[in-house]
């Protein structure tokens, strides 16, 4: 009976003990650094942070707008673990072409740290048609447009800096051959390069 007695003591202070000492739960953080292509920090650069990459892209839903600070640091608390979008821009500079998504979704209850998301000048390109048929428009090799109208115009956004091709080829209206067409596109930070043709 007595050894019964010091068993239920035993359990009673155990449990005591137990409810007594509280749990911590860690939030999920994330610290990241915004560089640009030459690895200086962006101070001041605005963050966007995503859920999807639908809401990224269509610039919807935005789960938390920030800034990054004098060392070009992100860094945000209370997050759910998941592979976050964020779009990042700071003047013509942005990571639309770069690393837009978390490589992996946050790990839950500590801070997740990852490499520097790079920012890259940005420009656009606007082709406009002055044809009365219609064009396949290419950009690097790439279809943009698979039947631009006459007389219409499309403009090509978050294009790098840099030069590219705008390659256009006539779709009807043509005999023996369709006019194929390159044009050499410098696109510098912030400003549109038009492409006018034929």
């Amino acid at each position: 009976m007595k050894r019964i007695l010091v068993f239920i003591l035993i359990a009673i202070s155990t449990f005591s003990l137990n409810s007594c000492i509280k749990t911590s739960t860690y939030p999920t953080e994330l610290k990241i650094q915004v560089v640009d292509n030459q690895g200086y920090p962006f101070a001041g650069a605005t963050v966007y942070l995503y859920e999807t990459k639908s809401d990224f892209l269509n610039n919807k839903n935005i789960v938390l707008k920030t800034t990054t600070d004098a060392n070009g640091y992100l860094y945000v608390t209370d997050l759910s673990p998941l592979p976050y979008y964020l779009y990042v821009v700071s003047d013509c500079y942005d990571d639309f072409n770069t690393n837009y998504q978390l490589p992996y979704a946050l790990l839950p209850n500590t801070l997740n740290v990852y490499d520097p998301i790079v920012l890259e000048s940005v420009g656009d390109i606007k082709v406009q048609s002055n044809s009365n048929y219609p064009y396949q428009i290419e950009l690097d090799g790439n279809i943009v447009s698979s039947s631009l109208a006459s007389g219409q115009y499309i403009t090509i956004h978050e294009v790098p800096a840099g030069n590219h091709t705008v390659r256009v080829i006539q779709l009807s209206g043509y005999y023996p051959v369709p006019l194929d067409e390159s044009f050499s596109v410098n696109v510098t930070c912030g400003n549109t390069s038009q492409v006018l043709f034929p």
